[in-house]
């Protein structure tokens, strides 16, 4: 009978063993995977600071790029802009003196000096290149004819008469003619 309490005795110690083993097993284990999951965790968390600080220097580039995108679009409105208006053709105005005769074609600038309060449609007209064109035989004949109806009293400036057509072709060869004379 002693064997048989000693037998059983340790086998009551063995399932103690056991039973501890299997708690203190779930214990440390426990408290290792804890720790392991505290090791990711603050892994984890080092990998989101890097990434944040990746992201916000990306982030200040791409603004870099926006910013540089949106004065390339500022730009290209100015120029389509700039080219809308170059496009416009602007109306040049020619006021004629006199009636078309054979004698030559003259034409000359014509501005007008207005008021202060003038009126919008007189800024508008003068807003623009006026010229006046007349026939005459000399440029100074053809400023007499023009300064009878665009008098300086009246405002109005009369710039250098030129030849036009075919008349200031004849005028261009007389005048290299004279040259190559001279010379």
């Amino acid at each position: 009978m002693g064997s048989q309490l000693i037998l059983l005795a340790l086998f009551v110690i063995a399932v103690i063993l056991e039973a501890v083993l299997f708690i203190a097993k779930d214990f440390l284990f426990g408290v290792h995977r804890a720790q392991s999951i505290e090791a990711q965790i603050k892994q984890t968390q080092k990998d989101v600071e890097e990434a944040a600080g990746r992201v916000r220097g990306k982030r200040k580039v791409l603004m870099g790029h926006y910013d540089e995108c949106e004065k390339v679009v500022a730009a290209q409105a100015e120029i389509d802009k700039e080219l809308a208006a170059m496009q416009r053709v602007r109306p040049v105005l020619v006021h004629p003196v006199g009636q078309a005769s054979p004698a030559k074609r003259f034409r000359a600038k014509l501005t007008k000096s207005l008021p202060e309060n003038a009126d919008s449609k007189q800024t508008l007209i003068w807003g623009f290149d006026n010229f006046v064109e007349t026939w005459a035989e000399t440029p100074q004949a053809a400023r007499d004819a023009a300064l009878r109806q665009f008098a300086p009293e009246a405002g109005y400036t009369l710039g250098e008469f030129t030849a036009q057509g075919a008349a200031a072709q004849e005028q261009s060869a007389a005048s290299q003619a004279v040259s190559e004379r001279a010379a």
